[in-house]
């Protein structure tokens, strides 16, 4: 056996054992390169690996040891690429003559001279090269090369056996992964949280850099970033993809994995900048594709591109992570309908607890009370404030009526500390109710003060009837739809509207806001309280119709007492007439006897001319009297025309100024200065006036006040109102009805006609209105409206001049 072959079996011999060394692969190489370089008598050994396409120095006696791992070559580059692409021994005596050597610069090689390469072959197929060199020319003969060709075999051997361990290690940790991962996808049900765990797991079994899982969106087509983990926060708030766009909505098109190596060829990744290499796998379960899961950059025990393996394991994982989405959606999908049957429940219960109260009353004012309390109360939609507004389709306008809510923030706190154990609208309605409604509240003086043209540019309230439909406004001041003076008033920046609707007719309006909590109106509740307008709507229609009845049974009752008054008074005036003339002639007589005989008596008999005196008087009280009776019978027909109405009121005031004077009653009369016209009787007019004001000094006797104002009404009422207030005590409760039947009175002489006649007067004859107010203890105010008249009266003719 020569040297060669001896020192082969040694080499042989301890290769054998490295083999079955339990080292990693790394530290059996470079035990293999400093055996053969120490038996072989060389300066250098060196092995380089193919790893994707390029030879890669993986161990080294004799080169620079800072250049492995980082220096490669090129299949068919140098001496070393050569002969792997030919498969061949390579030796040469001097490698920097021979025109296929390839210089590493980053190695030292330059000091050698001699080169002998071999390729490490694995079942036909070239894995790398093991390399001998020395410093000074030598020539390499068959035995070496055999022998070192023998080595590369063995390493081969090396090489392949550590691959199948490592493949096998791979393929547990794979498993392993896989195992974990499942565990933690059955972990829970809670969406985020599992797609939170997906990212993080995903990016831990690859070693990667940074995941991003994206969902499809089925009502905007396009795929959302639902998680990510390792990623700047501007990168993990991307915007969504649609189909087609960008890798992962390309993935989502294809339904096949995507991996890009080098992000510099692709434009789609080399433009943000950001990425080295990227890998994304789509997310599909029963043929319908949920998503895509990528992950960036590969780093860890090696780092680079992902590889082939890396996506086949995350393909493998990518398909228990879409069963697991599948089953994560189907859960959240079951526990929203769950919370929609849910709030349904609570939305008819609540619509069936206003129901219950609106139902417990026809009453207009009352109804509108519980409507917007449902509104604003805890148990019911529970917002801050709400106003309501009724429309007059004839008139076209829309008036608020009512408001419900505090008036600033500290009274909100109050209220609701004050009712936080009601829990129903009913609740309400039967224990603070009452009480709510005979408070005007601040909010309602507020809606009370808006009246509304509804036209189109009228604003969203105007538009809430016009279009029928509700309007939610977050941002008044910036909303063009928005009438900025009703938002001033308002003093809110964001409310909502709801038309009130029966029966396709649009019946009033409903605002509300959430002043105080600040609370976004959401659309939902937009809905909401659109269906409890619905049925708000149809309430307050069967009330009004209700209302309307109840009016119209009120008119047929008073026009059935208006007939029978009428035939009772006509009955009455024809007796009175009847009897009246029968009195008045042997009145007259003894009248004017007794005036004969006072004329007669002379100034000594005093006695005598005093019972005259009364004769006379009492004569003169019977026919004033007999006088009221025949005009109560008469029933004159009005001569109707325009007059000043101030006019008129000017001159009843100077037929009581003496009355008032005497008795130290105080007069205070406030006209417009320009001439009020009505259409009416002057004669009757003050007649009437005459009365109100006679029984005002009445009732006062002695050191009062008299008030008489006068105004005209403008359209749409186009009328004159007359206003008499006075200071004598009022009138007694118990007697109010009566006050305007004929022949009623409670003073001591009189007949009692003074108000029907004035009544007559002013309702039977000029069609106009007569009321009280009554103040017990205080006084009594009168008010008589008459129609305006629309022209002014015409000048009276001059005479011409001589």
């Amino acid at each position: 056996m020569n040297p060669v072959e001896t020192a082969g079996a040694e080499i042989l011999s301890e290769i054998v054992r490295i083999v079955n060394a339990t080292t990693d692969l790394e530290e059996r190489l470079r035990q293999i390169v400093d055996l053969t370089a120490h038996r072989m008598g060389q300066d250098v050994c060196s092995i380089f690996l193919l790893e994707d396409g390029r030879l890669v120095l993986r161990a080294s006696q004799g080169l620079n040891p800072e250049s492995i791992g980082r220096v490669s070559l090129s299949l068919g580059e140098g001496l070393v690429g050569w002969a792997c692409v030919h498969r061949v021994p390579v030796a040469v005596d001097n490698a920097q003559a021979d025109p296929r050597f390839k210089y590493l610069g980053a190695t030292g090689e330059e000091r050698f001279q001699s080169l002998l390469t071999v390729p490490i072959l694995l079942q036909g197929e070239c894995i790398g090269a093991l390399v001998v060199q020395t410093l000074s020319p030598s020539s390499y003969t068959s035995d070496k090369t055999e022998l070192l060709t023998t080595i590369a075999s063995a390493v081969s051997g090396v090489i392949r056996t550590a691959q199948l361990y490592k493949n096998s290690q791979e393929q547990l940790a794979a498993l392993t992964a896989i195992s974990e991962i499942s565990r933690a996808l059955i972990s829970t049900l809670d969406l985020d949280r599992l797609l939170n765990l997906i990212v993080e797991k995903s990016v831990n079994l690859l070693n990667a850099r940074g995941a991003i899982l994206r969902l499809l969106n089925p009502e905007t087509q396009t795929l959302e970033i639902r998680a990510s983990y390792g990623l700047p926060p501007d990168v993990a708030r991307s915007r969504a993809l649609a189909f087609g766009e960008g890798i992962a909505g390309r993935v989502a098109v294809d339904r096949r994995p995507v991996r890009i190596d080098d992000a510099s060829r692709d434009p789609l990744v080399a433009a943000t900048g950001l990425f080295k290499s990227i890998l994304c796998v789509p997310l599909v379960s029963k043929n319908q594709i949920l998503g895509t899961l990528a992950l960036y950059d590969r780093g860890g025990d090696l780092p680079g591109p992902f590889n082939e393996r890396d996506e086949h394991l995350l393909v493998t994982v990518g398909e228990h992570i879409a069963i697991a989405v599948e089953n994560a959606l189907a859960h959240e999908r079951s526990e929203a309908l769950a919370e929609e049957s849910q709030r349904r429940l609570m939305e008819l219960s609540i619509l069936y607890d206003i129901g219950q109260a609106m139902s417990t009353t026809v009453d207009l004012n009352r109804l509108l009370q519980i409507i917007l309390t449902g509104v604003t109360i805890g148990g019911g939609l529970g917002f801050n404030r709400a106003m309501l507004f009724l429309y007059d389709d004839r008139a076209r306008t829309l008036e608020g009526v009512l408001g419900v809510g505090p008036r600033d923030a500290e009274e909100a706190w109050s209220i609701w500390q004050r009712i936080s154990h009601v829990q129903t609208v009913d609740e309400w309605a039967k224990t603070t109710g009452r009480t709510a409604e005979a408070e005007e509240s601040a909010l309602t003086k507020l809606a009370r003060s808006i009246r509304i043209r509804v036209t189109p540019d009228a604003g969203v309230l105007a538009r809430t009837v016009l279009e029928a439909v509700p309007f939610n406004i977050p941002d008044a001041l910036n909303d063009p739809r928005t009438n900025p003076e009703l938002a001033a008033r308002l003093g809110t920046n964001a409310f909502a509207t709801v038309p009130l609707i029966a029966k396709d007719r649009v019946m009033g309006v409903i605002l509300v806001d959430n002043l105080f909590n600040q609370r976004p109106i959401t659309e939902d509740d937009v809905r909401f309280l659109m269906l409890f307008a619905h049925q708000a709507g149809r309430a307050i229609e069967n009330a009004q119709a209700v209302a309307g009845l109840d009016a119209a049974r009120k008119s047929l009752l008073e026009l059935q007492d208006r007939l029978i008054q009428t035939e009772k008074m006509a009955a009455l005036g024809e007796m009175a007439a009847s009897i009246a003339h029968e009195i008045r002639n042997p009145l007259a007589v003894v009248g004017g006897f007794a005036r004969r005989l006072m004329a007669r008596l002379p100034e000594a008999m005093t006695a005598e001319r005093h019972y005259g005196e009364i004769i006379v008087k009492e004569v003169k009280r019977l026919e004033k009297i007999l006088e009221e009776v025949l005009a109560f019978s008469r029933d004159a027909r009005p001569d109707l025309v325009v007059c000043d109405v101030a006019s008129l009121l000017n001159e009843v005031l100077s037929f009581i100024e003496d009355d008032c004077r005497e008795n130290g009653i105080s007069v205070t009369a406030d006209f417009p200065p320009e001439p009020v016209y009505a259409l009416a009787d002057p004669a009757q007019i003050k007649q009437a006036l005459l009365n109100l004001f006679t029984n005002a000094v009445q009732a006062i006797r002695r050191g009062g006040e008299i008030t008489a104002h006068l105004r005209r009404v403008p359209a749409p009422e186009e009328r004159i109102s007359i206003e008499i207030a006075d200071t004598g005590g009022g009138i007694p409760n118990d007697i109010m009805a009566n006050i305007f039947n004929p022949f009623f009175t409670t003073k001591a002489a009189g007949t009692g006609l003074g108000l029907a006649i004035t009544r007559r007067i002013v309702v039977d004859h000029h069609k106009g209105e007569i009321e009280v107010v009554n103040r017990p203890g205080e006084g009594a105010t009168f008010r008589i409206h008459l129609p305006a008249a629309t022209v002014c009266p015409l000048p009276e003719a001059k005479e011409d001049a001589p």
